[in-house]
Formats: structure tokens, C-alpha cells, sequence
């Protein structure tokens, strides 16, 4: 079941596949680890836009995420990738909303949510589906 909505997300985002051979474990720590230019660093020190794409990545292929699942993340925030990560981001979570999984986040950053509106799909070689009607912006009231 899962492992279907992760290759369904792998098809229709062909970048998707490089960030998973990104992704490694240090067994000697106990740690992930993103692989990057020759180097390998513990993911504590890397960019919340790292974090949050090998997250979501490794959740999707260890079947914590499946079709009907409700995705929580807290203050999303790409500023330190502002471009291409953001894009990435966001068209990983329209992936994950077209393949059936509830995707709720929180973020002061205004420009990303603009992304998630405004993203060029055919930039990233992606197949899918942007349905601005599919989200919801939830402003709190002090």
C-alpha cells in the first residue's frame, strides 16, 4: 500500500529519486545522514528544507505514511533553499495530496505558500496536478 504511494510519487517526481540516495543512516551514530558533494552530514546540521524532504522521504519508505495519512508539519520554513527548494517542496506536497494523503502545515512565510500556488511543474519534469481548490489557508485571529 505505501510502498504504491511512494512509487506513484517517484513516477510523477523524477528529482524525487535523487533525494533519496541522499539519504543514508550512520550506524556507528545511529544517525541520518544527508549525502552531499562527496560529504556526509549528520541532518541535524543540515537546512530545514533537507530535513523536512528527507523526513517526509523516509517516513513515506519506512510505510509511516500511506494513503489516507494526515502529514502534520510544523512551521515549514525553505528560506535557507529559497528557489529550487522551495519548488521541490512544495510540488512533494501537491505529490502527496494528489495521492490521496492530508498534508497540514503551519509557516509565517507567505512567499512559499505563493509557491505552492504558483509552482512551474514542467520546470521539474513533474506529473502533477496543482488544484488550488484542494487547500485551504487558515489565517488564526489573535
Amino acid at each position: 500500500m505505501v510502498y504504491n504511494v511512494m512509487k506513484k510519487i517517484l513516477k510523477q517526481l523524477p528529482f524525487f529519486s535523487e533525494v533519496v540516495d541522499q539519504l543514508g543512516v550512520d550506524r556507528s551514530r545511529l544517525t541520518i545522514i544527508e549525502k552531499i558533494a562527496g560529504a556526509e552530514i549528520d541532518i541535524t546540521y543540515s537546512s530545514s528544507y533537507v530535513n523536512t524532504l528527507l523526513m517526509l522521504e523516509a517516513l513515506m519508505l519506512n510505510e509511516y505514511i500511506r494513503e489516507n495519512s494526515l502529514v502534520l508539519i510544523d512551521n515549514i520554513d525553505s528560506y535557507l533553499h529559497p528557489a529550487m527548494g522551495q519548488d521541490k517542496l512544495a510540488l512533494i506536497l501537491w505529490a502527496m495530496v494528489n495521492n490521496g494523503i492530508i498534508v497540514m502545515l503551519s509557516t509565517h512565510d507567505l512567499i512559499f505558500l505563493d509557491t505552492l500556488r504558483h509552482i512551474k511543474v514542467k520546470d521539474y519534469n513533474a506529473n502533477v496536478n496543482i488544484d488550488w481548490s484542494k487547500m485551504t489557508i487558515i489565517v488564526p485571529k489573535p
